[in-house]
C-alpha cells in the first residue's frame, strides 16, 4: 500500500489517500435484506496483547447468519475506526448479539473511535 501511494502521480484536482479514513458520522448500513442502524450497534474493548480487541454487538445477530452480520460489522468497524487502525491496532473482533453475556457495561458505536484510541494509548 505504501508503495502504491508513493508512485501515485501528482495530478491537479485530485487527492489520494493512503487509507480509507475514518468518518466522523457512521451510516446505517443495508446488506442484503438486513438493515441495522448505527444507533443501534454497541461495543466492548478488550487488550489483546498490544492491540485492542473488540465485541461488536449487532442488532439482530445470529449464528445462522454470522456470515452476513460480520460483513455489516466490518463495515461499521471500517467507518468508525478507518482502515490503517482496522489493520494495524485491532486484535480479536468477535460479532454477538446484543443478549451476549459480554454485553454488560456495552458502549454506542457513536464513541467508539475516541475510546479506541484512550485505550490503545494506555497499551503503547
Amino acid at each position: 500500500m505504501e508503495t502504491l501511494f508513493n508512485s501515485a502521480p501528482r495530478l491537479e484536482k485530485w487527492e489520494f489517500k493512503k487509507f480509507r479514513p475514518r468518518r466522523s458520522f457512521v451510516q446505517d448500513l443495508t446488506y442484503g435484506d438486513k438493515c441495522i442502524a448505527a444507533k443501534d450497534v454497541f461495543y466492548r474493548l478488550m487488550k489483546d496483547g498490544n492491540k485492542v480487541g473488540i465485541f461488536l454487538f449487532l442488532d439482530g445477530y445470529n449464528e445462522q447468519e454470522k456470515d452476513l452480520y460480520g460483513q455489516m460489522g466490518f463495515l461499521f468497524l471500517d467507518e468508525a475506526l478507518g482502515e490503517y487502525d482496522m489493520e494495524t491496532k485491532v486484535g480479536f473482533i468477535e460479532f454477538q448479539s446484543r443478549d451476549s453475556k459480554n454485553f454488560k457495561d456495552a458502549y454506542p458505536l457513536s464513541v467508539l473511535a475516541e475510546h479506541f484510541d484512550d485505550v490503545y494509548r494506555t497499551l503503547n
